[in-house]
């Protein structure tokens, strides 16, 4: 299996979507957006809501290239991102949760509004 290698700095991708070319907007989610599914699918979210978020994620991106940050962590600030529409997305969905910020990569989501099998000794059919 070939690893993809980034081709921009991480200044030059912040230019890049400035211009709002699509070219450049297909090479930022054809590089970041396994990236930040895997991030979605490790926090312990479903495929759906980690596939829906990363849709938010991106179309956020495309509609508000006003608002690229000062600072030129890209990834960093795609994952920033990312988790703000965690919590959009699972407070439109009347979700209870908790986030755990684990590192600058890792979080871990804890639905409260979920009452466990096992502590309601009831299984699962």
């Amino acid at each position: 299996m070939k690893i993809k290698q980034l081709q921009y700095s991480d200044t030059e991708l912040f230019l890049l979507l400035k211009t709002r070319e699509t070219k450049y907007f297909n090479y930022i989610y054809d590089f970041y957006s396994p990236v930040l599914y895997g991030f979605l699918l490790n926090s312990g979210l479903s495929e759906k809501y980690s596939a829906d978020i990363l849709k938010e994620t991106f179309v956020k991106i495309w509609n508000n290239p006003s608002e690229l940050p000062s600072h030129n962590n890209f990834l960093l600030w795609l994952l920033q991102i990312t988790i703000e529409n965690i919590k959009n997305y699972l407070q439109n969905h009347h979700r209870k949760f908790t986030i755990e910020i684990k590192n600058c990569a890792a979080i871990s989501i804890k639905f409260t509004d979920v009452i466990e099998p096992a502590l309601t000794n009831q299984s699962i059919a």
